[in-house]
């Protein structure tokens, strides 16, 4: 039970600075909304200060903030879902109380071994989170400018796949090795 209440705070503590994160993009959205406002505004009733380019450039800081703040929104709602799915089978499924069969097979490992699952299994959780928004928009997780600076949508997309085969590489051998392990309490 002690190592379903860790799970259970640990993936509210994640589902929490997720949300913090989007609240931080929403609250840098609406003053960069505000202010392409208050320069538009004055743009558009004669006056000489700012010039349209700053008030185009605090609009899109504003869309910027707003996308990020959906990404992080987008990906909070994915690891409930998947929570959720771990504790009750199907996310759809009414919350009832999950399907055990008495002691869950975590507790038959030694210390060592439930905390490698454990890590192994927020590892999963965290590169699945990555995963899931980085396909839902590559480009802006393309800090080192790669994307950017491919010479042809074709290289962009391989870099693009990549990327993705990569992640999802890990996810496989990290839930592999949960596997191996809890193979270990099998009778």
């Amino acid at each position: 039970m002690a190592s379903t209440i860790e799970q259970v705070i640990a993936g509210l503590r994640q589902a929490l600075d997720l949300l913090d994160r989007a609240r931080t993009w929403q609250k840098t959205a609406s003053a960069a909304s505000a202010d392409g406002l208050a320069q538009f505004t004055q743009v558009t009733t004669g006056s000489q200060s700012p010039q349209p380019p700053q008030a185009t450039e605090q609009i899109t800081k504003a869309q910027r903030a707003l996308t990020k703040a959906d990404q992080e929104l987008a990906a909070t709602q994915e690891l409930v879902k998947r929570y959720l799915a771990q504790l009750i089978g199907d996310p759809a499924t009414p919350a009832t109380t999950p399907q055990t069969d008495g002691q869950s097979p975590i507790r038959h490992l030694t210390i060592s071994q439930q905390r490698a699952v454990r890590s192994l299994r927020q590892q999963i959780v965290n590169h699945q989170t990555k995963l899931d928004a980085y396909r839902a928009d590559p480009s802006a997780y393309d800090n080192l400018g790669i994307l950017a600076g491919a010479p042809t949508p074709e290289i962009r997309e391989r870099i693009i796949e990549r990327r993705i085969r990569h992640l999802e590489t890990e996810i496989n051998g990290f839930q592999t090795q949960v596997d191996v392990i809890m193979r270990e309490v099998e009778p």
